[in-house]
């Protein structure tokens, strides 16, 4: 698969281009997410039975992104199982450095199934804070970033919030993956307080892509 856009150096990419090949890449429809996921732990079998899990779309994007884009460095923040960032991986071979946030919440997951599901498929540089926002920021700046992988459904000031604090990380022609975005997530309010135009994929929950 040929590589859309290049990290590491001055470019102009062609966010446009990128969906085009994505949709095309989804619509064969060359791997699913039983495939994707097959040697991921997770926390029971339901999750196979969900309409995500279920959804020709959702997890194989995450691969065919990983195919298309030659990222060096990446992050996901609401880590959780490590499954979004663990099947970009699979598609992807390029990245070097990776930096992770476990957010402390009610709904907290032990970071061992997914710092599992991750080294089953990356063996180089993986960092991964469980804390404050406080110190999510100092692993940021630490580096700069290629790309960012957001999940988890947040109130709209709670996903501008994360946004912002990534957009001041990622590098120049970066790419944030941001998912639900639904029309109170706050991500279209951002697009629009930075003037970009994001490409948007209809998944189950809705996935927006937005290039800095």
């Amino acid at each position: 698969v040929q590589k859309i856009f290049s990290f590491g150096f001055p470019f102009f990419m062609d966010i446009q281009s990128l969906q085009l090949e994505l949709q095309e890449d989804l619509k064969k429809q060359t791997i699913s997410s039983s495939v994707l996921l097959g040697n991921f732990r997770l926390l029971s079998d339901k999750p196979r039975l969900t309409g995500a899990y279920q959804d020709p779309l959702y997890f194989p994007l995450y691969y065919h992104l990983g195919k298309r884009v030659d990222a060096k460095s990446l992050i996901e923040w609401n880590f959780n199982l490590g499954l979004y960032s663990g099947c970009f991986l699979k598609g992807n071979n390029t990245v070097e450095n990776m930096f992770v946030f476990h957010e402390n919440t009610e709904k907290f997951y032990s970071s061992r199934m997914g710092v599992s599901n991750i080294k089953n498929n990356y063996h180089k540089k993986f960092d991964i804070c469980e804390g404050t926002i406080e110190e999510v920021q100092e692993g940021l700046s630490k580096d700069s970033w290629d790309i960012a992988i957001v999940n988890g459904e947040v109130s709209s000031e709670e996903q501008i919030a994360r946004l912002d604090i990534l957009w001041e990380h990622i590098k120049l022609d970066g790419l944030i993956v941001v998912d639900y975005i639904g029309s109170n997530c706050g991500f279209d309010d951002f697009c629009h307080i930075k003037n970009r135009v994001p490409i948007i994929f209809n998944t189950r929950s809705g996935i927006g892509i937005i290039q800095k």
